[in-house]
């Protein structure tokens, strides 16, 4: 009864990284919203953020941050949550990496009129290896590209780069740290 009957406003953003001075972009990358009206009528919001930009909270995302939102900028927040207004009843979905939780684990709460009424935890979730098989299925020429050779070159020389200067950032920390 959730699935789509009418998509509405998508939204992304692009992902910025200043790397030796040098501004890099990543297409859409950075965060995408999406807004549809479900077949029994519900309002249905996904949005997930690489930047720790967490735009909708729900209650119930990990241990630590089970009521109020993690502060962190680099904290990646992966929610679909369903919200049936006239019903009362919402259920989020969170996405890995959750805090507290195993790599492809994530979990599900229920609130009803905003109380929490069921937290299911840990379910198995693992999109790595979903986005895996798609590309493997593309090769096998079972399916479409899930993305262009272009794109996709671009994207692994920028995390490549992305990953060096993390490295170095954390070299020179702890050399600075040890200097103390």
């Amino acid at each position: 009864e959730y699935l789509p009957e009418k998509i509405g406003n998508m939204f992304y953003g692009d992902l910025c990284i200043d790397l030796n001075g040098k501004k890099q972009y990543l297409p859409k990358q950075a965060m995408v919203e999406k807004h549809y009206r479900a077949v029994n009528k519900a309002d249905v919001v996904l949005y997930t953020s690489m930047e720790g930009n967490i735009k909708y909270f729900f209650p119930g995302y990990s241990q630590q941050h089970f009521w109020k939102a993690p502060e962190d900028p680099h904290t990646r927040y992966r929610v679909l949550a369903v919200e049936d207004h006239s019903k009362g009843i919402t259920v989020a979905g969170f996405y890995e990496p959750i805090l507290g939780h195993n790599r492809r684990e994530g979990r599900v709460v229920v609130l009803k009129n905003g109380i929490i009424k069921t937290i299911i935890s840990p379910i198995f979730d693992d999109t790595m290896s979903k986005s895996l098989k798609k590309a493997i299925e593309y090769f096998q020429e079972k399916r479409d590209n899930p993305c262009s050779a272009i794109v996709a070159m671009d994207i692994v020389i920028f995390f490549n780069l992305w990953y060096k200067k993390k490295q170095y950032n954390n070299d020179r920390f702890k050399l600075e740290r040890r200097s103390i």
